[in-house]
């Protein structure tokens, strides 16, 4: 666990999913209001986590939508978020984190399944999501916000 900035995660993630071809005409997005804030995680897992929720946000839009990144801290934790306007339908809903599905064809499926087990696992964290045909999907990365003081308090200890 090291020390991580979230305005700085975001624009990493923004940086190198801009650049990538799946983004080909579609539109990624900052949320202006994130909060920026210094927080201790594991800064590769983390963007790795981030980098997929955002990868699976531009594979189900089409040319000329947008997903839009976000950060916000509510009730002790960080929360990082991506959403795009494509509604999943419950049969896929249900499915979503299972290891092996995928609706991208053969060979996949680790995205969300690999998302959930990092952010749990290594992260302490949890990966969800909601969905409406009004609102689009989010998706959710949810992690204690434990600051960089705390962190040196705990290694003291």
């Amino acid at each position: 666990l090291k020390p991580c900035n979230s305005m700085v995660l975001l624009n990493q993630v923004f940086n190198w999913m801009t650049h990538h071809n799946i983004s080909r005409n579609k539109i990624i997005h900052i949320d202006m209001n994130s909060v920026d804030t210094d927080f201790v995680s594991d800064q590769k897992i983390l963007k790795r986590i981030l980098i997929n929720m955002v990868k699976n946000a531009l594979e189900a839009i089409e040319i000329g939508e947008e997903v839009l990144l976000k950060s916000y801290i509510q009730e002790g934790r960080i929360i990082f978020s991506v959403n795009n306007p494509g509604f999943i339908h419950k049969d896929i809903q249900l499915q979503i984190f299972h290891r092996t599905f995928s609706t991208k064809g053969e060979n996949r499926g680790l995205g969300t399944y690999s998302m959930k087990m990092h952010a749990e696992k290594y992260l302490n964290g949890r990966i969800y999501f909601f969905t409406s045909k009004e609102n689009g999907t989010t998706f959710f990365c949810d992690l204690p916000l434990i600051s960089v003081l705390e962190r040196l308090k705990q290694k003291s200890s």
